[in-house]
């Protein structure tokens, strides 16, 4: 069978799954006092706990069922801008050796750039970011900085940032859906959804993404979204449920599982591999 290209944020890479580990080199103590801190990149991390997350995490449990391999981002985290990066170098990389695409959509604000005194990535600004120091400067928060996106926004954004904010999200969910649609019909490869892990209705206007999503089926009820299934009381699927300590809030082994069967029964019930 061929393989399959998974992209997703954090919850698809996998991060606190090696919590699981019981490796020596796991400083619980730290981890106790200061909080689970992710380094950026992946690689920052031992090698013994990004093979276990590897080992573990839904991608890898849907590609050994059916015998093929699974392709995840190495850096940890991501937004739809990175996702739609790693899918197109995925299939360049391996052509027809891909069969299916399996999206975990994430919160359609994060990754929003803007560029600052020039036209490349040197001085891009994180939108999100800058929306947020505009309403601290204007509740009283004097920080420089703040003062500084805070004039920006008044100069060049006419409506209230907050909608400016919105609209703009908006627009480039729906030109990432759009991409992934011409991606679709270019290569004929299935592209398959998992809904958002923070909101339950994302502002999407294509029905591309209603057409291919995979629901979340958990104790005899059918979520379209990880967000839908974490608010219903299912709160035994986080690794903070289990292991306390740790303060994380992602996908535990179990929730691994759960996702992964609900992939395994959508791609042999509609025979995409």
């Amino acid at each position: 069978m061929k393989g399959i290209v998974f992209a997703g944020c954090s919850f698809t890479w996998g991060e606190g799954l090696e919590l699981y580990s019981n490796y020596s080199s796991i400083n619980i103590n730290s981890i106790k006092r200061y909080s689970y801190n992710f380094p950026d990149l992946g690689y920052f991390m031992p090698n013994s706990h990004l093979k276990f997350i590897e080992s573990n995490r839904f991608s890898r449990l849907v590609s050994h069922h059916f015998g093929t391999f699974d392709l995840v981002t190495e850096k940890n985290g991501g937004n739809h801008s990175t996702m739609l990066t790693h899918i197109k170098k995925s299939l360049l990389d391996y052509g027809d050796d891909i069969g299916l695409i399996v999206v975990q959509l994430t919160e359609y604000l994060r990754g929003l750039k803007v560029h600052d005194n020039c036209n490349d990535e040197c001085c891009s600004k994180d939108l999100v970011r800058m929306v947020e120091d505009y309403y601290a400067y204007k509740s009283g928060d004097n920080d420089e900085d703040k003062k500084y996106y805070h004039d920006i926004i008044e100069k060049n954004i006419q409506e209230e940032p907050d909608y400016f904010l919105k609209s703009v999200g908006k627009s480039e969910l729906n030109k990432f859906i759009k991409n992934l649609q011409e991606i679709n019909n270019e290569t004929k490869i299935p592209i398959k959804f998992i809904g958002s892990w923070l909101e339950s209705n994302l502002p999407i206007e294509n029905d591309f993404y209603d057409n291919n999503l995979i629901t979340i089926n958990y104790k005899d009820k059918e979520y379209k979204t990880i967000a839908d299934l974490l608010s219903d009381h299912n709160s035994e699927l986080i690794i903070a449920n289990e292991l306390e300590w740790s303060n994380n809030w992602h996908p535990n082994l179990k929730f691994q599982k759960v996702i992964a069967k609900n992939i395994i029964n959508y791609i042999e019930k509609n025979n995409l591999l």
